[in-house]
């Protein structure tokens, strides 16, 4: 859903911001062809330091169901199925996208979470990039703060995931 959607993006931008790591959010890039800025798909925009080497990131985020029918609420398959679901979406918006950001040299990641809590292959690159800036900053590891984002992202949608069940439990 869009509130997921957003609530990701929102808690991304802070709890990189608040780890010293500029980011901004929502980057309109121009498209060449008709010289309109379009909003999409950059919902954040940063950069990281390895070195002398700066690498500018385009994150897309994206929050996917494995319940494509309303009436299978179980959880039985969902890692399975989440983590399926997460390449796929990943697959569709690196086709889509992937190469105009390339023209403007910039890395573009589809940070994709099912509401399952799996996290597409692709968002780790990402994860592992501006962990490592964060731990320099916060002088602690690469692993723990990949761990400590991750972990705050995925309780967020898995927090509203839970919100969106109770409201249909207390309705019925």
């Amino acid at each position: 859903s869009t509130q997921r959607h957003d609530l990701l993006c929102r808690t991304a931008a802070n709890h990189i911001r608040l780890n010293g790591v500029d980011v901004v959010r929502e980057v309109r890039y121009a498209n060449e062809e008709t010289n309109h800025a379009r909003a999409r798909p950059g919902d954040l925009d940063l950069w990281t330091q390895d070195g002398n080497k700066s690498t500018h990131w385009a994150l897309d985020f994206a929050v996917v169901s494995e319940y494509h029918n309303a009436s299978k609420h179980f959880i039985t398959t969902a890692s399975k199925s989440g983590r399926s679901e997460t390449i796929r979406k990943e697959k569709e918006k690196i086709k889509k996208h992937r190469g105009s950001f390339k023209e403007m040299d910039v890395e573009f990641a589809p940070m994709v979470c099912s509401t399952s809590g799996a996290w597409g292959h692709e968002s780790n690159r990402a994860f592992n990039d501006i962990a490592k800036n964060i731990a320099k900053c916060n002088l602690t590891s690469q692993r723990v703060e990949r761990f400590k984002m991750r972990t705050t992202l995925t309780n967020n949608v898995m927090k509203s995931v839970a919100r969106s069940y109770e409201l249909i439990i207390t309705f019925t």
